[in-house]
């Protein structure tokens, strides 16, 4: 084991920079230096393709808010001449819950997170087990289904093994090739239409390709569904450009597909028609005959006064302008939108943030005939956790004033679920034929579900390095449906590593 460490040390230190391993993908981890990302003069930053490079934004984030490594050849820190950096440290997350005021529940995880930097390659990530309890409201969740909260299907009593590893080579400052088994997320908001981080690590390789104000991406990733006869693989192909067309004016198209491991005929594997990195799908889909799932949207982002940012979604699955001007519900009309708006520094006290956001998704949105052509993984789904048919309005208000972090997040969800053996389109892993109507569909049909969610949440980051917090968390939810009206008060206790998101807001 420890020749093999160093060996890789000694082929990651050749020569060159030491700025290539991947910034931890974690909201709280990122607050801090994220009003960095929309400032004026940073024109050429690409602040929706995540998980960003260390290279990419340590020209205008301070060393002290990235993960610390240090020199291979000697003892300081993150100094200049250094061909090869590394760091090591545990994962820690212990924690209890009270549901109710009466029953408790424990969780715990432990594991280790590793980064070493050189050259022209970077290789950061890490693996925890542990157990990983559900909340009470989540245990019957048709968005969780068998998985453990975005780490995996349950290997009994809840327990997961949780891994995240990402390998990156830079040729040049045009090219920056990363594979591995992890998420992404592309957007600027707090949730996603065209890819989140909501459901369990898959393989993937990924290339950007940067030039002038321009960064086109394109994502190969492997997935696995578990509904449809069995665990199947599927592989999603995914390519967005990326254009800064001012230094405070972005706009991005987006385009994927999913296509299955096997078909009607046999083994399918890979199919190399998507391997082309500038081509459009739907051509291709039709060209082959296949009834693969193709995906198609853009982004649209304004930064004004450089601290007041308005962002924007829209995913088209489906859609027939004829249909949505005759207003006649259409089932195959499936579509998300998304607007939002987020500032930092609010009245001049610096580290207070606010973000507001509005997400709605027609029913049948990323669905599919078959759930192994769906948008999902592993039982969640790769876009908006709630899946489809549902309205959506988050608050976010932060403070970070030095090791301290509070969040106050307020949520309303207007969405219907399935009643019986009818379909109304917000489980995306049902089969989207066993629909009731063509016609006359509508956001938030089926069984109505009004739904707040509140959690006030405060952090001291004990060991800023690793993230390493010490937190309290109280949870208010509400569910209202066929009259009557669940609540939950949830309190949370403990001690955690902050390196990656768990969604647990619907």
């Amino acid at each position: 084991m420890r020749k093999a460490l160093l060996y890789i040390i000694f082929i990651l230190g050749i020569s060159g920079w030491a700025q290539n391993d991947v910034i931890p993908l974690n909201n709280e981890y990122a607050y801090p230096f994220e009003y960095k990302l929309y400032e004026k003069h940073q024109g050429n930053f690409h602040s929706g393709v995540k998980p960003y490079l260390r290279k990419d934004i340590s020209s205008f984030v301070r060393d002290s808010l990235l993960p610390k490594r240090y020199c291979v050849t000697s003892a300081k820190v993150d100094s200049p001449p250094c061909d090869s950096k590394i760091s090591l440290s545990p994962l820690i997350d212990g924690s209890g819950i009270y549901q109710n005021g009466k029953n408790l529940r424990y969780q715990y995880a432990g594991g280790l997170y590793m980064s070493i930097s050189g050259n022209k390659l970077g290789l950061s990530g890490f693996y925890r087990f542990g157990q990983q309890p559900r909340y009470p409201f989540q245990d019957s969740s048709v968005f969780m289904r068998e998985s453990v909260n975005g780490m995996g299907i349950n290997q009994g009593i809840d327990h997961v093994h949780h891994y995240e590893f990402y390998l990156n080579y830079s040729p040049s400052e045009y090219f920056d090739f990363t594979i591995g088994n992890g998420k992404h997320f592309w957007g600027d908001g707090y949730r996603s239409f065209m890819l989140s981080d909501n459901a369990s690590p898959y393989p993937f390789l990924r290339i950007l390709s940067t030039f002038w104000n321009v960064r086109y991406t394109n994502l190969y990733a492997m997935h696995v569904d578990n509904n449809f006869n069995g665990f199947q693989r599927k592989f999603v192909t995914s390519h967005q450009l990326s254009w800064n067309i001012i230094k405070n004016l972005n706009f991005t198209i987006y385009e994927t597909v999913v296509f299955a491991h096997k078909d009607t005929i046999g083994n399918r594997n890979f199919d190399v028609n998507y391997l082309n990195p500038i081509v459009f799908y739907r051509p291709v889909e039709y060209s082959i005959g296949s009834n693969d799932n193709v995906l198609f949207g853009g982004s649209l982002r304004y930064t004004a006064l450089e601290k007041y940012t308005f962002y924007s979604q829209l995913v088209l699955d489906e859609f027939l302008l004829s249909a949505y001007r005759e207003n006649n519900g259409w089932w195959a009309n499936k579509f998300g939108v998304q607007f939002g708006f987020k500032t930092f520094d609010i009245a001049g006290i610096k580290g207070l943030g606010y973000q507001l956001e509005y997400n709605f998704a027609r029913p049948f949105t990323f669905a599919h005939k078959y759930s192994v052509l769906n948008y999902g993984h592993l039982g969640q789904s790769l876009a908006h956790p709630l899946g489809a048919n549902f309205y959506e309005i988050t608050q976010i208000i932060q403070y970070q004033r030095e090791r301290w972090y509070f969040r106050l997040q307020t949520q309303y969800q207007d969405r219907g679920e399935n009643t019986g053996s009818i379909n109304y389109g917000g489980d995306i892993f049902e089969s989207y034929v066993n629909r009731e109507d063509d016609y006359g569909h509508y956001i938030g049909q089926g069984e109505a579900h009004f739904v707040w969610w509140n959690q006030l949440s405060v952090s001291y980051n004990i060991i800023p390095k690793i993230n390493f917090r010490g937190f309290a968390e109280y949870t208010f939810r509400t569910d209202r449906y066929n009259g009557h009206t669940h609540s939950n008060h949830l309190l949370q206790l403990g001690i955690r590593t902050s390196l990656w998101n768990t969604y647990n807001d619907y």
